[in-house]
């Protein structure tokens, strides 16, 4: 019975062959041909789709690839922030995010106090998780300072630009302290350790709470009690009463 059973089902398929060959012809092999052609092109697409969803995400070195926004302090808003002016209220937001030309207003007196005073055309820049602060200098400021002495060589009466890159901590209430993690003189980034030399070099202003000796002593307003610095935003959070 088994036996018979399956003669009469290739009985059926041999019938069903004849019979769309009959009416299609040659046409068969070619339309089978076309499906298999767009069955192979969709999964070529869905296989390229899912490789570039598995894909890495970029590194920090392709961040600071992108093209840097920099403000300068001369274009930073005078006054007090309006940003600010929240925060500092008994019923005001738990926290605020600052535009870069805000943060720079925030900023301006403490750099500009810190930074040599050869600087101009000084200039911040919020990359990744990174403060960056860039200025033009006297390079005669980082004179007779060993091994930097000798990266600038004979061009002592030159200008160029000096950049410094880190992270905003809040000491306490009305001070934070720039912790620099990397300068960049005459387009050569220094080594870390030279990084308190550097800054020593410059550093006018004395400050009475422990800074450490690779950071710059900035004031803040006392409604601030935290500073984070992530994926380009600056996020400001108030000081609980």
């Amino acid at each position: 019975m088994g036996c018979l059973s399956r003669v009469g089902c290739l009985a059926v398929v041999a019938v069903g062959g004849i019979i769309a060959w009959s009416m299609y012809g040659d046409r068969v092999p070619a339309d089978l041909t076309r499906s298999a052609q767009r069955a192979g092109t969709a999964l070529s697409e869905q296989v390229r789709k899912g490789a570039k969803s598995l894909r890495s995400p970029k590194s920090a070195d392709d961040a600071r690839a992108r093209p840097i926004a920099w403000t300068s302090l001369d274009d930073a808003p005078t006054g007090d922030v309006d940003a600010l002016r929240q925060l500092s209220r008994r019923d005001g937001p738990a926290f605020v995010t600052l535009t870069a030309p805000q943060l720079a207003s925030l900023l301006i007196a403490g750099l500009e106090r810190e930074l040599p005073r050869s600087a101009t055309r000084a200039q911040i820049a919020i990359s990744g998780d990174e403060l960056l602060v860039r200025a033009v200098v006297e390079l005669r400021d980082f004179a007779g300072t060993g091994a930097i002495g000798a990266l600038i060589g004979s061009t002592l009466n030159a200008r160029d630009t000096v950049q410094l890159g880190g992270t905003l901590d809040v000491v306490r209430p009305g001070l934070a302290q720039f912790r620099v993690r990397d300068v960049r003189l005459k387009g050569i980034d220094l080594p870390t350790r030279l990084i308190p030399t550097v800054l020593q070099s410059f550093k006018r202003a004395t400050a009475k709470d422990s800074i450490a000796d690779n950071a710059i002593p900035l004031p803040l307003p006392t409604a601030i009690a935290d500073v984070r610095v992530m994926n380009g935003r600056v996020t400001l959070y108030r000081a609980v009463p």
